[in-house]
This record gives structure tokens, C-alpha cells and sequence, in this order.
């Protein structure tokens, strides 16, 4: 699959974040977002509320990773209580679209392709900073008919 490279601005975001994510846990996810979106519950635009999944502090020898699921800022008419800021620099980015509903680890070996086979098959390297899921309205819970965009920061 061949990326579609984009540039973006810095993106200011309010999240809940998940630490030490890893095989054993990342099928607790789903539940994060369940949260996430309880907690924020009446305190963002319905009309504005793209949401991101955001992956940093990666430990490959540990297979660990920290995970914030978040909004952007104008997104809130009020921030939830314990949600923490996170700067998101202007950054160059790989963008690969996922196609259909997430069920078993289809999203993993998806994300699994994109660093050990379409990246190195375009020559991309990517850079140590935060890489996230983009929901938007092609986002359609449970639907064999939904996207969502996978940013990975490169040089």
C-alpha cells in the first residue's frame, strides 16, 4: 500500500491516556474508548468531534506502548476533568487508510505492515514522535464500510 504523504500543523489535543499498553492489554482499548467518550460526555460540539488515538513512548524490546485518546482542542466546550494536554508538533506524515471494522488484531497486522512493509518498500523512516488513529466521519462504529487514518511522522 503506498502512503499518501501530508503535512500538518501543530494540533493541540485533550486526552485520556492509557499506559504500558501491550500484547496482553491492547484488547482493552475498546473499553478506553467507552470511557473516554463517558467522560466527555456533554463537554464537546457533536458537530466537531474527530477523535485520535495516540501512540508514543513505544518500547519495541518490551512491546509496550502509551496510548491517549483524545480530541482536538476547539473540539470541547469544556475539558474533562483529568484529560492532559498534548502538543502535537507540525510534522511531515506517512497517512494509510484502514478499511472495515476492527475485530481480532486485523487493525495490529495492519499497523504491523505499515512499519515492517510499506514504509521500508517506500523508503520512509519514521521519526520518534507521537503516530495516531484519525477518526472522522467515514468512521461508522461496527461497519464493514468504515475508515480511518493511520499518521505516522516521518522524515
Amino acid at each position: 500500500m503506498k502512503a499518501v504523504i501530508k503535512e500538518l500543523p501543530e494540533i493541540t489535543i485533550y486526552g485520556k491516556k492509557t499506559k504500558d499498553v501491550g500484547p496482553k492489554t491492547v484488547g482493552d482499548l475498546p473499553k478506553a474508548w467507552g470511557e473516554f467518550f463517558e467522560a466527555a460526555k456533554g463537554k464537546f460540539n457533536p458537530e466537531h468531534m474527530n477523535s485520535y488515538g495516540l501512540s508514543d513512548n513505544m518500547r519495541m524490546t518490551e512491546e509496550l506502548f502509551d496510548y491517549t485518546i483524545g480530541m482536538e482542542k476547539e473540539s470541547y466546550t469544556e475539558i474533562p476533568e483529568g484529560f492532559e494536554e498534548i502538543k502535537l508538533p507540525a510534522n511531515k506524515y506517512a497517512v494509510y487508510t484502514f478499511k472495515g471494522k476492527i475485530e481480532g488484531d486485523n487493525i495490529s497486522k495492519f499497523i504491523g505492515d505499515i512499519y515492517m512493509k510499506w514504509m521500508p518498500e517506500e523508503k520512509l523512516e519514521c521519526i520518534p514522535e507521537y503516530s495516531f488513529e484519525y477518526y472522522d466521519e467515514r468512521w461508522i462504529d461496527d461497519s464493514d464500510e468504515s475508515e480511518l487514518d493511520i499518521y505516522v511522522p516521518i522524515k
